[in-house]
């Protein structure tokens, strides 16, 4: 079958094969037991007449005139010595001593009489009084009935063919409707309506299961193109931002005459703005690549502490400035890990808790064992805490809970998406979880018996 051929046609078709099939089957199983139930009938009935006519001979002692009083309808002859002692008239007007020699030699054997009728003999003797008896029945009615049955069994078939593809088509066609359905609706979705869903007419059947799955699937790739869009936007923003300032700075210093300590101070604040859309930039290139799976860590089993401990006496210079006095408090865990990838997660915790502490608060910093089989890292801080329902949305790229906040003090609002691409990296796990107190408490778990 072509691969053009519709799924309707194509269901018809199979419909119509397999029904016609069972059809031709039906009516062979049908005509072999009338066969067999009919050719049993004429058999005893043969073999009724024969055992008549064969008693009254034995019980009269062989006396051929207790014979004569039978129906001369009957057909049957009796002969003694080749010789033909008695034939009813029946058995005579048909002319059937011609057919007792192959009635002999075949016991199924048919004949035809002068007047059309067909039939069927049983030829045998009866050894004590020298006699051999034939006996005939007229079988034309039953085989007129089997061949009545032939021709009403096989010229059915053709219609049963024709109700049956009329019959598929149908069916097909209501079995389809959801098919089209979904497609008609599926076309009308583009990128500009993704909000649309396809009709689930029963979640039960296969259809809706599928009209789910796909629905399912619609509502991710919206979800995901509506983080593309927000994604695009603020990049654009954050980009927009250090170059209109660049800009702006550049215009008054070439507007206005300046000295060379103005001009220093231009250049200076131009350069800072590079440096953050640099850094800007560069998160963003690792993210994309850590999208693209390009990024394959480089595992080596470390001392998570002495780790940990070096990064936080790195950023010990940025609490003292903000007279944030850092507690640190790591053991020795050794656990498998690629150092340049999970330095993006633990310096962005590390830092933002720093950052996001009032002057003169706490930060602490912990690593320590869970049974041997995990390393976790919390950094607790005293700020002003995440409220418990955006402390997954802080993970997602330029999400801020205080935009105004974050950019005056630096933020671009990728630190925790990298710490979170770093972490799960390497197996791991990443999140904000209760603490008692002000501030908030980010908890990494890191296994130790698994590199990735």
């Amino acid at each position: 079958m072509r691969s053009g051929t519709s799924v309707r046609t194509r269901l018809t078709l199979y419909n119509a094969g397999i029904f016609f099939i069972i059809t031709v089957v039906f009516a062979a199983g049908i005509l072999l037991i009338m066969k067999h139930r009919l050719k049993s009938m004429m058999d005893d009935q043969l073999d009724l007449g024969f055992d008549t006519v064969a008693s009254i001979l034995e019980n009269s002692g062989g006396d051929i005139f207790d014979i004569m009083h039978l129906s001369q309808t009957d057909h049957f002859m009796v002969s003694q010595d080749s010789v033909i002692a008695y034939e009813t008239e029946a058995w005579f007007t048909a002319g059937l001593t011609e057919a007792v020699d192959d009635a002999r030699a075949d016991p199924d054997f048919r004949w035809k009489g002068r007047g059309g009728e067909l039939f069927q003999l049983r030829v045998d003797s009866i050894p004590r009084y020298g006699f051999e008896v034939s006996y005939a029945r007229d079988v034309s009615a039953a085989e007129e009935s089997l061949r009545n049955l032939i021709t009403v069994l096989f010229a059915g078939v053709p219609v049963v063919l024709v109700l049956g593809l009329l019959g598929g088509y149908f069916l097909a066609g209501r079995a389809l409707a959801p098919v089209q359905s979904i497609t008609d609706k599926a076309r009308e979705i583009g990128a500009d309506s993704l909000s649309a869903r396809l009709p689930v007419m029963n979640p039960g059947d296969e259809f809706g299961k599928l009209s789910t799955v796909f629905n399912d699937t619609l509502e991710r790739l919206e979800r995901s193109f509506n983080q593309l869009r927000q994604f695009t936007a603020d990049a654009s923003h954050e980009m927009r931002t250090p170059l209109t300032s660049m800009r702006s700075v550049g215009q008054v210093a070439l507007k206005d005459r300046i000295n060379e300590t103005a001009c220093r101070d231009a250049v200076g604040s131009m350069l800072e703005d590079v440096d953050r859309l640099s850094e800007l930039l560069d998160n963003l290139l690792m993210l994309a690549a850590g999208d693209s799976g390009r990024i394959k860590p480089d595992v080596e089993s470390r001392n998570l502490g002495e780790y940990v401990g070096a990064i936080a006496e790195e950023l010990r210079i940025l609490a003292e400035e903000r007279t944030i006095d850092l507690c640190i408090d790591t053991g020795i865990t050794r656990v498998p890990f690629d150092d340049r990838i999970l330095r993006h997660g633990l310096v962005n915790v590390i830092h933002n808790a720093i950052r996001y502490s009032p002057t003169g608060g706490t930060v602490h910093v912990r690593v320590a064992d869970v049974d041997g089989s995990y390393a976790i890292m919390e950094v607790d801080d005293e700020g002003s805490g995440i409220p418990e329902t955006e402390r997954e949305l802080v993970f997602q790229r330029f999400y801020r809970i205080d935009k105004a906040r974050s950019r005056a003090e630096g933020g671009m609002g990728l630190g925790l998406a990298l710490a979170k691409w770093a972490v799960e990296l390497h197996g791991g796990t990443i999140e904000f979880i209760d603490k008692k107190g002000p501030g908030s408490r980010c908890r990494i778990t890191l296994p130790k018996h698994h590199p990735v």
